[in-house]
């Protein structure tokens, strides 16, 4: 998600979002990073189905989100809860695709919900480019 906000409103927000979710198996060199809603629930789910309760999901946040009296909260409430529920946001050994390249692990998010990385060099923010798990030699 990328987004353009003053502490009143919002200018714009662009969201991107990919769901595996009927697959049933993926490529060896991809099958110890990615997984589809089948695999995780052992049923097939109705593209349709996912896509209305996302989008009303969606639109609570929204609604969160356009009302100045509650911008602040609501941008801290859903930067809490992605803290919450990923498993990339902290302690990650990753590689970003970002000027150059760089390792590091991830260190959370900050203020404006960019991802923060720990580098040898000090704590860089992801402004844009890939993040990848960077695997364990060895």
């Amino acid at each position: 998600m990328e987004m353009n906000a003053e502490a009143s409103r919002i200018r714009y927000a662009v969201i991107g979002i990919g769901i595996n979710v009927n697959q049933g198996r993926f490529p060896a060199e991809l099958g110890s990073q990615a997984t589809s809603l089948r695999l995780e629930t052992d049923r097939r789910i109705e593209r349709e189905e996912l896509l209305v309760e996302m989008l009303q999901c969606l639109s609570g946040e929204i609604d969160s989100l356009i009302h100045p009296e509650s911008f602040a909260a609501a941008c801290t409430g859903i930067l809490g809860r992605l803290e919450t529920k990923s498993t990339w946001i902290r302690g990650k050994q990753v590689f970003v695709d970002e000027a150059g390249g760089y390792t590091g692990v991830t260190a959370g998010l900050d203020e404006k919900g960019f991802l923060r990385v720990q580098t040898d060099e000090g704590v860089r923010r992801v402004l844009s480019g890939g993040v990848r798990e960077r695997l364990a030699k060895g």
